[in-house]
């Protein structure tokens, strides 16, 4: 990737041509060996293949490269609820608001679809500290944690946003007349 870190972000939905470049985001973010990385390509690649409302993904976009993604859905069988899976930056682009962006745009498109609340899950481990910084950032907390759930001293934790509807967002015609 390139440094055209002084251009402008651009949020977009996840197209078949970003498979390489999201993929290769999320292996330097996460880290390697990362015990949790197999499970993250799966939902990439159910975003990528666009089946369900369970896997969906933005990316940003700056100097005409993709350099961040973020992977969030529905969450199956809940009115009400998102999830967003991961998310990450190239790490030339970290700390220049390509997440934050990202993460309002998730949050947006969880609001259009009915969300009122998003969720995450994530694991008590130092590799994927930089997502839960983000997280803490764009106004996620600590809601609750299952302590050794990964394995001895590793937690499952729990972090929960309230959302609330941006100016001029409408929830989509199909979702109006349900009570909120």
């Amino acid at each position: 990737m390139n440094s055209h870190s002084d251009s402008p972000i651009a949020i977009r939905p996840l197209e078949t041509g970003d498979a390489d470049s999201a993929r290769a985001i999320f292996a330097a973010a996460a880290g390697e060996p990362n015990p949790y990385a197999g499970r993250l390509r799966e939902r990439l690649e159910s975003a990528l293949a666009a089946t369900s409302a369970e896997h969906r993904a933005l990316v940003a976009v700056g100097g005409g490269e993709v350099i961040g993604i973020a992977v969030y859905g529905d969450v199956a069988g809940a009115l009400g609820a998102g999830v967003l899976y991961a998310a990450a930056v190239a790490p030339e682009w970290v700390r220049r608001g390509a997440g934050a962006a990202l993460l309002r745009a998730v949050e947006d498109q969880l609001t259009l679809r009915g969300a009122r609340v998003a969720i995450a899950e994530l694991p008590d481990e130092v590799n994927v500290e930089p997502m839960r910084r983000l997280l803490l950032a764009g106004g996620f907390h600590e809601e609750s944690r299952i302590a050794d759930y990964y394995r001895d001293g590793v937690a499952l934790v729990f972090m929960r946003h309230d959302l609330v509807p941006r100016r001029g967002r409408s929830r989509p015609p199909d979702l109006e007349a349900q009570p909120s």
